[in-house]
């Protein structure tokens, strides 16, 4: 089942996510990844700082943000809940972060002048592969850190 965001299988056709005015994130749980399926996305992050601080959080196959450490869901490990993402400068297409996990869960920060400019950000995983996913992204001065505290 596809999601609203379709046809962003290429950085080429990578769907814009914007924020709400006045903020700089956003979180959004409506995403879907198909079998053997990658998705691309544009994140804005010209918020008027020479470089920007970011934090990405995918969720994916039920996963919840802090895992068993904090009795929340974890997905058991295997290809099917399997996430890998990639980021971009959307510039350069210059790789400058990027993540894997077999249970649902990705935490990604960076930051500098290549972020200043926009990224791409491509989620995908291996053929088995097929869940709803969500994603939180803050950029700024100073993002990130540990948001479980349990």
């Amino acid at each position: 089942m596809n999601d609203a965001y379709e046809e962003n299988d290429a950085p080429a056709s990578a769907a814009p996510l914007a924020y709400r005015e006045g903020d700089t994130w956003f979180s959004r749980i409506d995403f879907v990844l198909c079998s053997g399926d990658e998705d691309w996305y544009l994140l804005d992050t010209t918020i008027g700082l020479e470089e920007v601080d970011w934090s990405l959080r995918v969720l994916a196959a039920g996963a919840e943000l802090c895992g068993a450490a904090c009795e929340q869901y974890t997905p058991p490990p295997g290809p099917e809940n399997t996430v890998i993402v990639e980021v971009y400068s959307a510039a350069t297409m210059e790789l400058i972060g990027s993540g894997q996990s077999d249970h649902g869960r990705v935490w990604l920060d960076g930051g500098g002048p290549d972020a200043a400019d926009d990224l791409l950000l491509r989620v995908y995983g291996p053929p088995e592969a097929a869940y709803p996913y969500d994603i939180t992204f803050a950029a700024g001065s100073a993002v990130g850190g540990d948001e479980c505290e349990c």
